[in-house]
């Protein structure tokens, strides 16, 4: 057996296993959120909570459902034929404009008027100390629109690939690229921290984190490592993901604190058997994170006592129903439960209400079912090609699929802003129209390993370049 063999064995044998993985970090992390709403220290009004946590657990249950239908049986992911392995040129142009872009966020969307480094870092050290007051002194900026702001958006498919592939090439490219990298990330970091608000940093983290997972899975695929050395690369990743998400807590646990007064604003419960369980210099922080991710549960649970009303298919986005009232003066908004939860203390435009109340804006909270099934089915699809084709839009699709399921307790959130939902589509749309083909049914036989030749350029040469879009 050659190497091209072994390595499509190891592939047909391994790959399905590495993208369940997956799935059970995704159920496990919803199930912590469930837990963190039924038994947390924030006191809701957990109205209907049985039936509120039976329909999560039905809604989980028909994604993880839809997720196996794919990662168990692969044959037609495995054999698609993508064109694989971005040009290096290509990378580091996308970075250049990913960097470009995001500097120019940070002067549009903040109180940034130029990019000098001495106000920047001042602005910083002023946002950190203080990030209620930048939060509140956000809403006080200027609407900005225009051609800029358009052509922002236009760009963010460019744009948004910029973080994924930055962590995805980033060993192949020489210390001036990597030190460019360094300034996109922080670029895009500083923007929300000027604006007292964590969603980039979350954001950052996830990204990191998604594509990083799938580079350690192709390594495992191509069997390039001895056991020692896949337990080293799992243990250094480990801690800069843990150090990652550390540093993104602490921002969260500040800028909670600094809005809420101290936490004092958050209504909390006599007692809870996590709060017994947390060390009182860690309670906080749990106050904060049940604070943000029990939210959406405690809209869901209303959402039954709502008559449904159609949102011609736009509900799911809050960027798509706006610019549709705007130009027609239609009443979407107005129509999707978000609006009308309002009757039970719910603000519409503060409080965050999960995917599954935005899906249901169009299907009804019923129809959520099906369509966590096909959610759960796309998502695997992406695992697994990311997995296997070295491509720049598998890596882009990742990251964004990834962070839509993250915020799946909060909201639809790569729906909600122009520039994620433009990235999103357009890259979907990208990788349909261009790279996909009538794949087969079953997976490749042994002798035709030639249909897996991109996962054989996986962590190439440094300073090798290969041709493909």
């Amino acid at each position: 057996m050659n190497k091209t063999q072994d390595t499509a064995l190891n592939v047909q044998i391994a790959a399905p296993g590495i993208a369940r993985n997956g799935l059970l970090w995704i159920i496990a992390y919803l199930l912590i959120t469930l837990a963190l709403y039924a038994y947390g220290p924030v006191a809701f009004t957990r109205h209907a909570v049985g039936q509120t946590v039976a329909l999560v657990f039905g809604y989980m249950s028909m994604f993880a459902m839809g997720y196996l239908s794919i990662s168990q049986k692969p044959g037609a992911i495995l054999a698609v034929k993508l064109r694989p392995n971005t040009s290096l040129s290509v990378v580091k142009g996308t970075i250049l404009l990913g960097l470009l872009v995001s500097l120019a966020k940070l002067t549009i969307y903040t109180s940034l008027e130029t990019l000098s480094v001495n106000r920047l870092l001042g602005a910083l050290s002023t946002s950190l100390q203080e990030p209620g007051t930048a939060y509140f002194d956000s809403f006080d900026q200027a609407a900005v629109s225009g051609p800029l702001i358009w052509a922002l958006v236009l760009l963010s498919p460019i744009s948004w690939s910029a973080f994924a592939l930055s962590v995805a090439y980033f060993d192949r490219l020489g210390t001036s690229f990597r030190i460019v990298i360094l300034l996109l990330f922080f670029a895009e970091a500083a923007r929300w921290i000027l604006n007292g608000q964590n969603k980039g940093a979350f954001d950052l983290v996830i990204i990191i984190s998604a594509v990083l997972w799938i580079k350690m899975g192709q390594r495992r695929l191509l069997g390039a490592r001895s056991v020692r050395s896949a337990h080293s690369g799992r243990l250094r990743l480990t801690l800069l993901i843990s150090a990652c998400s550390l540093g993104a807590l602490i921002l969260f646990t500040r800028a909670i604190s600094s809005r809420t007064n101290n936490l004092a604003a958050i209504r909390l419960t006599d007692a809870g058997p996590l709060m017994d369980l947390t060390p009182a210099w860690l309670q906080p922080t749990l106050i904060s994170v049940t604070s943000y991710l029990g939210q959406g549960y405690n809209a869901l649970s209303y959402v039954s006592q709502l008559q449904w009303e159609p949102t011609f298919g736009v509900g799911h986005s809050l960027f798509l129903s706006l610019r549709l009232d705007q130009l027609f003066g239609t009443d979407i908004v107005d129509r999707m439960y978000q609006s009308r939860m309002s009757a039970y203390g719910i603000d519409p435009w503060v409080n965050w209400h999960s995917l599954y109340v935005w899906i249901a804006n169009d299907v009804h909270w019923l129809g959520v079912i099906p369509i966590m099934f096909l959610l759960g089915r796309f998502s695997a699809r992406v695992v697994l090609r990311a997995l296997i084709n070295d491509s720049a839009s598998n890596y882009a699709l990742l990251a964004l699929t990834a962070i839509m399921l993250v915020y799946i307790p909060a909201n639809a959130q790569i729906f909600q802003e122009p520039t994620t939902f433009v990235a999103f589509w357009g890259l979907l749309l990208y990788q349909i129209v261009f790279k996909s083909s009538r794949a087969p049914t079953e997976l490749p036989s042994l002798t035709g390993a030639a249909a897996l030749g991109p996962i054989m350029h996986i962590g190439g040469s440094g300073g090798s370049k290969s041709k493909g879009a």
